[in-house]
């Protein structure tokens, strides 16, 4: 199994490249890694490395639901609801 399977990208190729996918999934794993062993989260460790990113963003995608319009945020309240429109 390679990297990229093992990361969910087999069918997802990068616009940017092999290079590039296979970058992002070293990083990501060296950041988890990291994490694990100081035994922190990978937000508090992606926060400290990457300061100007929206890291909650990142790792908590639902918040950002408070940035998106009305509609979209009626339509995903009622998603996780399981009662989304069709």
């Amino acid at each position: 199994m390679t990297d990229r399977h093992e990361a969910g990208m087999e069918t997802c190729p990068s616009i940017l490249g092999d290079s590039h996918v296979d970058r992002t999934v070293a990083a990501t794993r060296g950041l988890l890694a990291s994490a694990r062993e100081i035994g922190r989260r990978p937000a508090s460790i992606a926060k400290a490395v990457h300061p100007d990113m929206n890291i909650d963003a990142v790792f908590r995608p639902a918040s950002q639901l408070g940035m998106a319009s009305a509609e979209a945020r009626e339509f995903a309240r009622a998603a996780t609801r399981g009662r989304g429109r069709k």
